[in-house]
């Protein structure tokens, strides 16, 4: 019976149907908390990496005492004040913590604590949307470590490993993700894990006679994934069509050939150019070498034309900063990041009008400043469109109780989750205390998860992110007709690239473990120090007496917290059903086999995966 039901609920996540489910309460009056809580898991949903049931209750209450809108604002101003816990800073804390120096000799394995700070910083940071939006941010403005040379005992400069290098990138989102954006354009142009990655750190100007010309992948894609997208964009989001109704192209092959030249000069800080041994410092900012950088004219977008120089110092900085103003200056960058950030946060196929106010608020900025992120950020998590992928009918029940029923509203406002933010939603929801070794630590670590989950920071498969922002699934979905609200004539999936039944089947896998061992363990192994094993516990404590004494009040709750609200009382009965089978038909009588089949059941449901 368990089997079967998992089949039927799994995840063949297709069209997100409209669907209802209901919640009670004792008094009518009560409704509004009821009402609060689930949109307070949305939000915490979308701002987090996953909401306890604490952070529900304490947002919800808060919504009752100011209104919905008002509490939101109220905490993500607290969250953009709290100071951003930083991920070297943590690396360094956890390597102390474990008796070991990032110089020890084997630091190929000592590699793995860039991603257990990672995980740390996403499961137990209390700035959780700083965090959230780092996330969205490195799937933006993309580089990997999938690459020979970071995971060896070579040093930098300073001392500090290359492994050290990812991990200082990503940071450059976590100190920025409220940010401006022109500053963050700058950080990654500089950093040296990008201009490794594109292949523009050591890139020289012409020399002609020997057949070399300057390096155009960085000048490509910061123009098409970075900052304006190939083709020319309304404020809205809609492409732009020429009189004879073709899209009109951004840029041009001699656009990126004009910009390859721009990026010449740079190399890591503290070598000679074309130095190809150590030290190669992959944590400072790339340096300017005006020898080797081009000194033609040199035009940009919107025909502007940066003049021929002497190549006198300083001159090729200045050139690379008036094409970073240049790019950051174009009218596509707020409706190109505006898509990319609510696709990652909110909805997959936003509104015409959503994307146009988000863009409003990143031009003109809480403080007047032209792109501003953290504006831009405020602006997607406020706006009543955030709020339209449910809607909700209350009723009054003999007795003077209540009845609240949530109604999802389908496919056009619904968003699947990433693999990783799924997994973390789960670990965040179910732990209580977090041990290493078992003994008590306050730091949760995870080792990198690519094989379950298909994703791990900087594991990146290319420079397009683990999916596009235009991917469609096949099947049912390219034969719906959108409406005309959306920016886009199609319905977009980007998160169902990565759903296959590869990775359905690792991931259930890893779930049934984790859920039936009552904690995520994993065995951490480096040679330099002891091995060690970290147990992020469930708490079950009160679970286990809930699934028998109360199992339908302890579904509800599992619904409020993994699925928003939005389980249909159908799938509930599927569910209750199933675990009411494990004690007759299989003769379990252990509370933590029903308590498990049902953890596994919700998070594995079609409700889970999907936001609304």
């Amino acid at each position: 019976m368990l089997r079967f039901v998992v089949a039927v609920l799994g995840l063949c996540v297709g069209l997100s149907v409209v669907s209802a489910g209901t919640f009670t309460s004792e008094t009518y009056r009560d409704l509004r908390l009821v009402r609060q809580r689930i949109q307070a898991a949305q939000f915490l949903s979308r701002t987090t990496f996953g909401p306890t049931i604490d952070e529900i209750e304490e947002l919800a209450t808060r919504m009752v005492q100011v209104g919905t809108r008002q509490a939101c604002v109220e905490w993500i101003d607290a969250q953009m004040a709290l100071p951003p816990t930083l991920h070297q800073d943590t690396l360094n804390a956890l390597l102390a913590e474990h008796g070991a120096a990032n110089d020890d000799s084997d630091a190929r394995y000592l590699g793995q604590y860039r991603y257990h700070a990672f995980y740390h910083c996403a499961l137990r940071a209390p700035d959780q949307l700083r965090q959230r939006v780092a996330w969205a941010l490195s799937q933006i403005f993309v580089i990997s470590d999938i690459e020979d040379g970071f995971g060896e005992t070579l040093k930098n400069a300073d001392g500090n490993p290359h492994w050290y290098g990812p991990t200082n990138f990503y940071e450059k989102f976590v100190s920025g993700a409220f940010g401006n954006y022109r500053p963050l354009l700058g950080e990654v142009t500089f950093h040296p894990m990008m201009g490794n990655y594109l292949s523009h750190l050591r890139n020289a100007k012409a020399d002609p006679a020997n057949n070399y010309y300057p390096d155009e992948n960085y000048a490509r894609e910061i123009m098409q994934l970075f900052s304006i997208g190939l083709y020319e964009l309304h404020p809205d989001g809609r492409a732009k069509n020429d009189v004879g109704g073709d899209l009109i192209p951004t840029y041009g092959m001699d656009t990126i050939q004009s910009l390859a030249s721009v990026f010449t000069g740079l190399t890591f800080k503290g070598a000679e150019y074309f130095h190809w041994g150590e030290p190669r410092d992959y944590l400072n900012p790339m340096e300017m070498w005006d020898d080797y950088h081009e000194t033609a004219a040199k035009e940009l977008l919107g025909g502007t034309v940066l003049p021929a120089h002497s190549g006198a110092p300083g001159s090729g900085m200045a050139d690379i900063n008036a094409t970073l103003d240049n790019l950051a200056d174009h009218p596509n960058v707020g409706p190109f990041l505006a898509r990319r950030l609510i696709q990652r946060l909110v909805r997959s196929n936003p509104s015409r009008g959503y994307i146009r106010r988000v863009v409003t608020a990143f031009n003109e900025g809480g403080n007047g400043n032209v792109g501003d992120i953290g504006a831009m950020i405020k602006a997607i998590l406020i706006d009543p469109e955030a709020w339209r992928s449910t809607r909700g009918r209350s009723k009054r029940l003999p007795g003077g109780g209540g009845e609240y029923t949530v109604i999802d509203r389908g496919t056009e406002y619904s968003r699947m989750q990433e693999p990783q933010l799924h997994y973390l939603a789960m670990i965040r929801g179910l732990v209580g205390d977090m041990y290493h070794n078992d003994e008590p630590t306050s730091y949760a670590i995870m080792p990198r998860m690519q094989w379950d989950l298909a994703q791990s920071p900087f594991g990146s498969p290319n420079v397009f992110n683990f999916y596009l922002p235009d991917y469609q699934p096949p099947g049912p979905l390219a034969t719906v007709v959108p409406s005309r609200r959306l920016a886009e004539n199609r319905i977009t999936a980007p998160e169902f690239t990565l759903l296959t039944p590869v990775l359905n089947n690792r991931m259930g896998n890893r779930y049934k473990w984790d859920l039936y061992q009552g904690e995520a363990k994993y065995w951490m192994w480096e040679p330099v120090i002891p091995t060690r094993t970290s147990r992020l516990v469930f708490d079950y404590s009160q679970m286990l007496i809930d699934v028998d004494a109360d199992r339908e009040g302890l579904l509800e709750r599992l619904d409020l917290q993994f699925c928003r609200g939005t389980m249909p009382d159908e799938t509930r009965q599927d569910i209750l059903d199933a675990v009411e089978s494990i004690s007759i038909e299989l003769e379990y009588t252990d509370a933590m086999d029903r308590l498990t089949a049902m953890l596994y059941l919700v998070i594995s449901s079609p409700d889970c995966w999907v936001l609304p």
